[in-house]
């Protein structure tokens, strides 16, 4: 079921020009062998974050590894994308959500950026505070860190976890591609 979901959830655009075809891959292995049970030692937000920001590490070194990715090798904003990805659809699926316990960590989750996301973010109002979307290559702990709390301080309704902030921001999004690409002549 994990190897289901890692290979479900990173699909080609979801690092879509991150480098070689090897990225969709290596991001697929490394979550379907991560070890969940890891989480059932988090206990607060923070840890959570510590937890996921040792596994972006992680899985940046994986890229690094990739032989036809040197300089052009995914960075810390793909991996944290795919994590965050993963983390959701383990969360929102009753199988592994049950058999790890990740119900509790739905609230510490983040919010999955991209530029539709990350966009959308800074097209709310209050949103002008936010950095200029870094694009997923430029993204960083920093950077990432002050969308996050953007995301839950500023947009998510009450009780509205990041991940299902995510689909509403994408639908949203999503939506105005649609209608501006019906416009166009």
């Amino acid at each position: 079921m994990q190897e289901y979901l890692a290979a479900t959830c990173i699909g080609p655009s979801t690092l879509r020009k991150q480098g070689a075809p090897d990225v969709i891959q290596t991001a697929r292995d490394y979550l379907a062998g991560l070890d969940l049970g890891r989480f059932a030692r988090v206990k607060t937000p923070a840890q959570y974050v510590g937890t996921i920001d040792e596994i972006t590490l992680q899985l940046v070194a994986a890229f690094k590894k990739l032989p036809e990715l040197t300089k052009k090798a995914p960075r810390w904003g793909a991996a944290r994308k795919s994590i965050n990805l993963f983390m959701r659809e383990t969360c929102y699926n009753h199988t592994i959500r049950r058999a790890n316990n990740l119900a509790r960590l739905e609230p510490w989750m983040e919010i999955p950026l991209d530029s539709l996301v990350g966009n959308t973010l800074r097209s709310q109002p209050g949103g002008h505070v936010l950095p200029k979307w870094p694009g997923l290559i430029g993204l960083d702990a920093a950077t990432n860190a002050k969308y996050q709390t953007f995301a839950r301080d500023h947009v998510a309704s009450p009780g509205e976890t990041l991940p299902a902030l995510d689909m509403r921001l994408w639908l949203i999004a999503t939506e105005k591609v649609r209608a501006k690409a019906k416009r166009a002549p």
